[in-house]
């Protein structure tokens, strides 16, 4: 297995500022987006009591998670949420002091509490709201619990390959979901703790300087390889079938 100096050279930083400014920064729309999703979150700290519904709907409106094929989620989740603030409290305060470079082991038990929780909510049981987790959780801790998408997952899944693991060490296997959480986690820690403190500079500075002044905000790096691997996951135009000459 190749060491994480040569995954960083595979990830290609430069590549990567270019993901940023030229591709996800450059939409309107996603940066509203995000924009408007972390207004409704206190970093490390559990929502208000009342506010779960409204954050939960946001998120799923904002960031498609397509809650709406579990009729009511929205409120299941909400009540799950609602009845397990004090433990969605603590684990918040111990992830915060911990580092998800030093200590990823310790990153994925309490990430696995938490999503653990939201993915066995009552009522849920035949379609769990495995995308809409790892969002609503990254939402609260983002330095440290990483969004899973369906394109991100291609895009780290394509670079796993060539970083030489084997396929049944993919991420994004359906059988497990809370396991393979931890190996996500175990990916962003081993990329982000190879990074140097210059690469770090340069990715966060194409981040915040990207968009439009009145949407600028300080992410996490994490975010920021986030919005990379959305980008590098996004699927290939279809072409169009060329239109064949009338025979005659």
């Amino acid at each position: 297995m190749v060491d994480g100096r040569e995954l960083v050279a595979r990830f290609d930083v430069e590549r990567a500022c270019g993901d940023i400014t030229k591709e996800f920064n450059a939409s309107r729309s996603l940066v509203a987006s995000e924009y408007l999703v972390a207004q409704a979150f206190r970093e490390y700290r559990v929502l208000a009591e009342g506010q779960a519904i409204c954050a939960i709907r946001l998120v799923d409106k904002e960031w498609a998670t397509q809650l709406f094929w579990g009729k009511g989620a929205d409120e299941k989740l909400s009540e799950r949420y609602e009845a397990n603030r004090p433990l969605v409290d603590s684990w918040l305060r111990e992830l915060r002091g911990t580092s998800l470079e030093c200590d990823p082991q310790r990153v994925q038990s309490l990430g696995a509490e938490l999503l653990s929780l939201l993915l066995e909510t009552p009522g849920l049981e035949r379609r769990k709201p495995y995308s809409f987790a790892s969002k609503f959780l990254h939402c609260h801790a983002p330095q440290h619990l990483p969004m899973v998408d369906g394109r991100a997952r291609r895009a780290v899944a394509d670079l796993q390959k060539q970083w030489g693991l084997a396929p049944g060490e993919r991420v994004d296997r359906e059988e497990d979901r809370v396991h393979n959480y931890g190996r996500w986690i175990s990916f962003y820690s081993v990329l982000i703790g190879a990074l140097t403190p210059d690469e770090r500079k340069r990715l966060l500075a194409a981040d915040q300087e990207s968009p439009w002044p009145q949407f600028r905000r300080t992410n996490s790096l994490l975010r920021v390889l986030d919005k990379v691997f959305y980008r590098r996951g996004k699927p290939p135009a279809k072409q169009s079938k060329p239109i064949s000459p009338n025979k005659e």
